[in-house]
């Protein structure tokens, strides 16, 4: 699901979902509230939520409304690319950092392509959905390759080789998600009740590793 939103409340109740989000700002600034901490977003800037973590979009007071992008997907779209459980890994490793500056290398064309799938949408001219999927496939390329080029080299990194280990292992969990995810027979909704509770809780603890 791709919308425009705007944000105008300075204080909300946190929601969570059950799906990934990528969340772009178009103008002004916007505050992305969570258990942890506050992100602070300006115009490019893109912000990533795990599935079931607490979270509200926010503007501070005095502040003009703000509009921003939101992709929403399960991990069954990452699992139609060509290795795209590796796609996902930066929605759920424990070393991302949620928010990508506009001053990144792939910023601005992340949001491009995010614009362009929206606009796709909003005018639905023949094959739109297959454009708007394409675009949506770019936006992904994109973050992962913002991730991989900007990590710390792992000569840097104690522990590299247990870095790699946990890599690989998040990659197969990923893999196997989206496995699960693509049987048109499984409801993800089905398992809310099970792990909504404890998840969201493990998810959202995530940002203070």
């Amino acid at each position: 699901m791709i919308s425009e939103k705007t944000a105008s409340l300075t204080d909300h109740e946190l929601h969570a979902h059950d799906a990934l989000e990528i969340s772009i700002v178009v103008d002004n600034q916007i505050r992305y509230k969570t258990p942890q901490r506050d992100y602070y977003g300006h115009p490019g800037d893109i912000f990533l939520y795990r599935p079931f973590e607490p979270h509200w979009t926010l503007i501070d007071d005095g502040k003009p409304p703000a509009r921003w992008i939101m992709l929403l997907f399960l991990p069954s779209f990452a699992g139609s690319l060509p290795d795209g459980h590796k796609l996902l890994t930066p929605f759920y490793s424990m070393r991302t950092i949620p928010l990508i500056p506009a001053s990144s290398e792939h910023a601005p064309a992340i949001q491009a392509a995010a614009e362009a799938a929206l606009r796709e949408q909003q005018e639905q001219r023949y094959g739109w959905q297959t454009r708007c999927f394409l675009h949506f496939a770019d936006a992904l390329v994109l973050i992962r390759r913002h991730y991989a080029e900007t990590a710390e080299p792992a000569e840097e990194r104690p522990a590299a080789s247990l870095d790699g280990a946990i890599d690989s292992r998040l990659e197969r969990i990923i893999q196997t998600l989206s496995l699960i995810f693509s049987n048109t027979d499984f409801m993800i909704h089905d398992l809310t009740a099970f792990w909504k509770s404890g998840l969201s809780m493990i998810i959202a603890n995530m940002r203070s590793f």
